[in-house]
């Protein structure tokens, strides 16, 4: 698994939520964000577009003290770029 950005803002669009963490490219292009904090508003510049996450691990529990796991696969998300778009 490849870092593809550290310090990532994705927006779920699933539970209408923005997350912050670090995201993760699998070789089959499945997107792993390990997230520290989530909000109802933007956080800063959007990276990702997480339209359709598969698994949440530990989704109630995210924190800096202890992050939680999201799963997308390939052709659930959409990239922004390593700089990102305004939110």
């Amino acid at each position: 698994m490849q870092c593809i950005k550290t310090g990532c803002n994705a927006h779920i669009v699933q539970t209408g939520e923005y997350v912050h963490g670090d995201a993760f490219q699998t070789p089959s292009g499945d997107l792993v964000i390990r997230c520290c904090h989530r909000d109802r508003e933007p956080i800063g510049p959007l990276h990702f577009t997480v339209n359709r996450y598969d698994h949440w691990f530990d989704e109630t529990k995210t924190s800096m003290d202890r992050n939680s796991t999201l799963f997308a696969l390939a052709g659930g998300f959409e990239n922004h770029g390593y700089e990102g778009k305004a939110a």
